[in-house]
C-alpha cells in the first residue's frame, strides 16, 4: 500500500540523489542548524500535502492539542492565485526526527485546515491556519502538544529562543534530519526597516550571526522560553524571509499571542459542531432502530400464522356428511 510517507520518501531520494528542484519557489527552512534528538521537540510535525498537479510540498506544524495543530496560511494557498487549495493528500506526521525514516514513535493523521478570514496573500498578513487532526493522535514521550504564548513578547522577557524544522547544512547540502537553530529576538524598527510589509502588532522578527529559517519549514514552529522558566512556548510560526540562505538577515514569524481568541474561537466552534453532529446522528439512529421495531412488530401482526393455520381445528360449517 502506497502511504503520504512513501510517496514523500520516493520525492526527497530523487532529490537528493539528481539534485532537482521544485518547480515552485522555496518557503523557509532552517539553515546550518543542530541536529535534534529524539524527543527534543516533541510537538514539532510535517505537514505533507500533494495537489491534483502530482504537485509535492511540505511544511512545518505544531500540535498544540491531540487534535489540533498550528500552521502556516500560506502552505495551503495556491502559489499563484493566493486562493485556498483542495489536496489530493494532506497528512500530518509527527514523532520522527527523520523524515525518510519511521520511527517507533511515528504518528500521522489526516486534517482539514482552516485559514484565518483575513489572510492575504500578496503582504503575508494573518498567514496562520489551524489544522484539524483525525484520528486524535496518542500521548507518548515524543508526541506532545506545547504550549502557546499569550502575552504579547513586549511585555515578557524571553532568554533563549529556538526554530526546528527539517532543513539544510549548508547552501548546497540538503538534509533530512530535524535540525534547530538558537535564535534571538529582533527589536520591532530593525524589522520595520528590513521589510516594508512588517506588522509589529501580528509579526515579530528573529535571528542570528550563525543560523536561520531559510527555504523549506513554513508554518514551523519559533520556541522561546521566559526568563526563569524551563518551559518553552511557540512565539511564533515561520512566515517569510529571504530566498537565499543568509543568516544575517532576520526572518519574519507570526506572533502567535496576537491570535490566542481566534485559535480558541475556532477550536471551541469545531468541538461544539462535533458535538452537536454526533447528537443528530445519535438521534437519527435511534430514531431508525425505532421505526425499524415498530416496522417488524406490525408486519409480524398482519402476517398469518403458518403452524396455527396448520394445525387449527375445524369450523363445523367445513364439516361434510358422508352417507
Amino acid at each position: 500500500m502506497v502511504t503520504p510517507t512513501t510517496l514523500l520518501n520516493v520525492s526527497l531520494l530523487v532529490k537528493l540523489v539528481f539534485g532537482l528542484k521544485n518547480e515552485r519557489p522555496p518557503s523557509l527552512k532552517v539553515y546550518q542548524g543542530t541536529e535534534a534528538t529524539e524527543g527534543m521537540f516533541p510537538s514539532i510535525g510535517s505537514v505533507f500535502l500533494m495537489d491534483y498537479q502530482r504537485g509535492i510540498r511540505r511544511c512545518g506544524a505544531t500540535l498544540i492539542d491531540y487534535e489540533w495543530a498550528v500552521s502556516a496560511a500560506h502552505c495551503f494557498c495556491n502559489r499563484t492565485t493566493g486562493k485556498p487549495q483542495n489536496f489530493l493528500i494532506a497528512n500530518f506526521i509527527i514523532g520522527d526526527v527523520d523524515y525518510i525514516i519511521r520511527s517507533e514513535w511515528h504518528q500521522e493523521a489526516s486534517f482539514e485546515y482552516i485559514i484565518h478570514e483575513e489572510y492575504n496573500y500578496t503582504n503575508d498578513q494573518n498567514d496562520i491556519a489551524l489544522l484539524h487532526l483525525e484520528p486524535k493522535l496518542r500521548t507518548t514521550e515524543y508526541v506532545k502538544p506545547q504550549k502557546l504564548s499569550t502575552s504579547p513578547i513586549e511585555e515578557v522577557k524571553y532568554g533563549n529562543c529556538q526554530v526546528a524544522g527539517w532543513g539544510k547544512k549548508s547552501e548546497t547540502v540538503q538534509t533530512t534530519k530535524l535540525l534547530y537553530a538558537n535564535l534571538s529576538l529582533t527589536n520591532n524598527s530593525e524589522c520595520e526597516d528590513m521589510w516594508n510589509n512588517f506588522d509589529s502588532s501580528t509579526m515579530l522578527c528573529a535571528g542570528s550571526l550563525e543560523s536561520d529559517a531559510c527555504m523549506g519549514d513554513s508554518g514551523g514552529p519559533l520556541y522561546c522560553t521566559k526568563e526563569n522558566s524551563k518551559e518553552p512556548e511557540v512565539v511564533g510560526i515561520v512566515s517569510f524571509g529571504v530566498s537565499i540562505c543568509e543568516p544575517s538577515i532576520t526572518g519574519v514569524y507570526v506572533k502567535v499571542s496576537a491570535y490566542n481568541e481566534w485559535i480558541k474561537d475556532k477550536t471551541a466552534n469545531a468541538s461544539v459542531l462535533w458535538i452537536i453532529l454526533s447528537c443528530v446522528i445519535g438521534v437519527i439512529i435511534i430514531v431508525l432502530i425505532v421505526l425499524l421495531v415498530i416496522y417488524k412488530r406490525r408486519k409480524n401482526e398482519t402476517e398469518p400464522n403458518i403452524y396455527e393455520s396448520m394445525h387449527a381445528r375445524p369450523n363445523p360449517s367445513q364439516y361434510t356428511r358422508l352417507t
